[in-house]
């Protein structure tokens, strides 16, 4: 497992929109109640998501699918999700 460090940014205020749009495939396939906003953190160092799962575009209605990863923050397994 890899450790992250960063700094908390601040986003562009879109991020209810997409996850108003993931949401309900985020309960059906992890189970999981998204939070109607994003954390964005701007990483020390460059990495590369490796994506252990994909919601297609066509599947939420975007442009772009979404790659999902399992991780730990504070010691909970949580998702980590980019476009």
């Amino acid at each position: 497992m890899y450790e992250l460090e960063g700094k908390v940014k601040s986003g562009l205020g879109e991020g209810h929109f997409w996850i108003n749009k993931v949401r309900k495939i985020f309960k059906e396939k992890y189970k999981i109640d998204l939070f109607l906003g994003t954390l964005n953190i701007e990483l020390d160092k460059e990495y590369i998501l490796k994506g252990t799962d994909k919601i297609l575009s066509n599947e939420y209605g975007g442009q772009y699918d979404v790659l999902v990863q399992r991780c730990e923050i504070l010691g909970k397994v949580r998702l980590y999700s980019k476009t």
